[in-house]
């Protein structure tokens, strides 16, 4: 797939070349470290100190990606940073086995893992901030209604690669991505970029001995690149997008409150996996919460903390999915009075309560347990339809071939429920882990978790670890866990819908994975080489309804056997120089259609010079397929990014370039899009960091 204006983008290989020049020039160091900014800003992580780094999400507890008992992957505010990140989404394409793809259904990103991408929605990861879950009852994904996860007040990005259900309940199954936040900050960022690129960001946070505040704000906009649209010869589409985040924090003894509120909204593009670009396709997603935790008991043998929030989730998207000669087509047939293009969408909004307590004490010398307690209510406030044209009208007389005529309301209005409005979903979970000392060099962690699930009863997942410290430089973990996905109400409720039909027996899949990593740390070097293999069982895949209707529905399918290799690398060659690498290969990875490449590669060049920091990333990933009905490889692609720091007084500067060498063509998608889902060429962005 070509992209439109291609010209538009020549004077950044130029600029690319200019910026570059930078890096062999002597510069003088900076007269000295901005006020409120790390002094490393333009520095990478030494190793030692990553290896040491602090990480909660393997098992509740600091510890080092080193000794937990899961394989985990660590991204540092410094890497962030370097890297030119401005979302999650970005940071996944560089842990050894994740894919996170740009898909049809909105600029939504899919996220797979070890050789297996469900859906667009990417239902088996699970994403949490500040270890609290981001997916939602209603989709079973955290990126429907969360897109664009910005990165300006986040302190590190934790992720565990393979299921931790044991303690999370239900989507973490393929992995976790627990983002954690810094409430320390006192800096502000501008920057412009292609596209009428737009960002801007502020963080403010202060307190004295009996309370501590903090802010962050930010919004982000552009106005999206140009496509021929492949589904309709002739004719063009923009990716425009807008998104703006709030979070506030504030502690006071015992007592901690975050509120959070996400935006989201696009327009044009493509919609809904079937709906093809068109200038009238809108989204738009909020998602607002509220949760307040209270340690109860804080000493050094025992923690005890209670929490609980609110969580409220608003959203409307509205398509065409069919255009005016169509519905003209069906007046002259006599199914409805209308003859004006066909608009149709959904609202969502629904209302979450959480109430949860978690605790931990050490028994002697050799044991800490965790316990706790998990309460969800999910109310359904509305899951409607909304369209000129009665939407059952349409899917009994167009797809179902009923006879009825199809009623045209002129306006768009709410209509039918897809789904079970007003209605609600509990969810209770239990879980124990123990942490052992069995031995100087060796320790275990053995665990379970009970979920009971108000609309399909109960399931339980246990997990074991040995980490076995051989030296100083030589670690080896053999993990085993099980991990559970609940299906989801869309896959569950689903009616009157023109693409889909919900399945009200599907069954929860499961899967049970072991793993053997190999940490070893060599000099200036540090390397993870993990083994693993899966057995997912009963998956919850896409199938035909059958019959005389097209529409697809979720069935249970057969066992699926997922394995490979992942090897994942840090060093520092010298005090300025540093590499960061991740390789990944699938020996068994899902097909029909094989969504995930059996190999990915990411390689990270980070230099200092002076007050200069340049960073090039790149990406490699094999051939996928693209599509569900009539599949279409799509060719392997290498993405590169180059990212420049330049520290001043009391300021950064920043600049970097993306798709560095304008690759072409497209990803994965679900969507009847031929070339997949097209990629933005070659792109810019400028901007300015400072601290106060």
């Amino acid at each position: 797939m070509r992209r439109e204006a291609r010209n538009e983008h020549r004077p950044m290989a130029r600029l690319a070349a200019g910026l570059a020049l930078l890096w062999i020039l002597p510069l003088a160091p900076p007269a000295g470290a901005a006020p409120g900014l790390d002094p490393r800003t333009v520095a990478a992580m030494p190793l030692q100190e990553l290896l040491d780094l602090p990480v909660n999400v393997a098992s509740l507890a600091a510890e080092s990606f080193v000794d937990a008992p899961s394989s985990v992957t660590v991204f540092t505010r410094q890497d962030i940073r370097n890297l030119g990140a401005r979302t999650i989404e970005e940071l996944l394409n560089y842990v050894p086995g994740m894919q996170a793809v740009r898909t049809a259904s909105r600029s939504t990103y899919a996220v797979g893992a070890r050789g297996r991408n469900s859906a667009q929605l990417s239902n088996d990861i699970l994403f949490l901030l500040n270890g609290q879950r981001l997916n939602d009852d209603f989709s079973g994904a955290a990126l429907l209604f969360n897109r664009h996860l910005a990165t300006g007040n986040v302190q590190q990005v934790e992720v565990v690669r393979g299921p931790v259900s044991a303690l999370y309940g239900s989507n973490a199954f393929l992995g976790v991505v627990n983002i954690v936040t810094s409430v320390e900050l006192r800096e502000g960022q501008v920057a412009i970029g292609s596209h009428d690129g737009r960002e801007a960001s502020l963080a403010v946070s202060g307190g004295d001995e009996r309370y501590h505040a903090s802010l962050f704000l930010s919004g982000q906009r552009d106005t999206g690149e140009a496509f021929a649209d492949p589904t309709n010869p002739g004719t063009s589409t923009r990716d425009p997008n807008r998104a703006w985040n709030l979070y506030a924090t504030f502690e006071t003894g015992a007592l901690r409150v975050d509120a959070r509120h996400a935006s989201f909204d696009a327009d044009e593009f493509y919609l809904f996996r079937i709906t093809p670009a068109n200038p009238i396709n809108r989204y738009d997603a909020d998602d607002s919460s509220l949760r307040a935790s209270y340690k109860l008991v804080h000493d050094d043998a025992a923690d005890l903390v209670l929490s609980g929030g609110v969580r409220r989730i608003d959203n409307s998207a509205l398509a065409e999915p069919l255009g005016a000669a169509t519905m003209t087509a069906l007046n002259a047939a006599g199914l409805t009075t209308g003859t004006a293009p066909f608009l149709g969408g959904s609202v969502v909004e629904l209302t979450e309560w959480q109430l949860a307590l978690d605790g931990s004490r050490r028994w002697g010398e050799r044991h800490r347990l965790f316990g706790g307690v998990e309460f969800r209510h999910t109310k359904f406030d509305k899951l409607l339809n909304q369209n000129n044209y009665e939407s059952v009208d349409l899917v009994n007389a167009v797809i179902l071939r009923q006879p009825g005529t199809i009623a045209f309301y002129g306006d768009v209005i709410e209509t039918g429920a897809f789904g079970p409005d007003g209605e609600s979903r509990e969810v209770f979970g239990a879980y124990v882990q123990d942490k052992i000392r069995l031995h100087d060099d060796l320790d275990a962690t053995l665990g379970a978790r009970l979920d009971h699930y108000s609309d399909f009863g109960s399931t339980v997942t246990p997990r074991a670890a040995l980490v076995y410290t051989a030296s100083a430089d030589t670690t080896l973990k053999l993990m085993y866990g099980e991990a559970f996905r609940a299906p989801t109400v869309l896959e569950l409720d689903t009616v009157n819908s023109p693409a889909s039909v919900g399945n009200p027996t599907l069954e929860p899949e499961r899967i049970r994975t072991t793993e053997l990593a190999w940490l070893q740390e060599f000099g200036r070097t540090h390397f993870t080489l993990t083994g693993y293999y899966s057995n997912l069982r009963r998956p919850i895949i896409r199938v035909p309804v059958g019959g005389d209707d097209p529409r697809l529905t979720s069935a249970n399918g057969p066992s699926i056997d997922l394995s490979g290799v992942e090897l994942e690398l840090h060093s520092d060659i010298t005090r300025a120089l540093s590499l960061r690498g991740a390789y990944a290969h699938s020996l068994q990875l899902a097909t029909d259609p094989q969504t995930m490449p059996r190999n990915t590669a990411a390689l990270i060049i980070n230099h200092r010079h002076g007050p200069l920091n340049t960073n090039l990333a790149l990406t490699y990933r094999d051939r996928v397929q693209t599509g569900t009905r009539t599949p279409e490889w799509l060719p392997s692609a290498w993405v590169a990014n180059l990212n420049l720091r330049y520290a001043l007084s009391g300021m950064t500067l920043l600049g970097g370039i993306y798709n560095l060498t304008d690759q072409d063509g497209g990803d994965f998608t679900q969507t009847e899009i031929p070339g997949g889902t097209p990629r933005r060429g070659r792109s810019f962005r400028l901007g300015l960091e400072f601290g106060f």
